[in-house]
């Protein structure tokens, strides 16, 4: 006996516009970071400006999409 399985619902596609609604707050993560995170010349110099848009949206999205958690 096979057990009855539920109708796949398909995905509804986001227009350009929702995307850029909901990316918005993203962006001014990695403007801010980008305006506001000092670039040493020389050939590792981005490297501290990787780092900290690397930090700063994982913290975003942490807080943003991830589950929250009952405390």
């Amino acid at each position: 006996m096979s057990t009855p399985q539920a109708p796949a619902v398909e995905p509804r596609s986001m227009t350009d516009v929702e995307m850029m609604r909901e990316l918005l707050p993203l962006y001014r993560v990695v403007e801010e970071t980008m305006r506001t995170t000092p670039v040493r010349l020389g050939p590792q110099g981005h490297e501290d400006l990787a780092a900290q848009i690397t930090l700063r949206v994982a913290v975003w999205c942490g807080r943003n999409v991830l589950p929250g958690v009952q405390r």
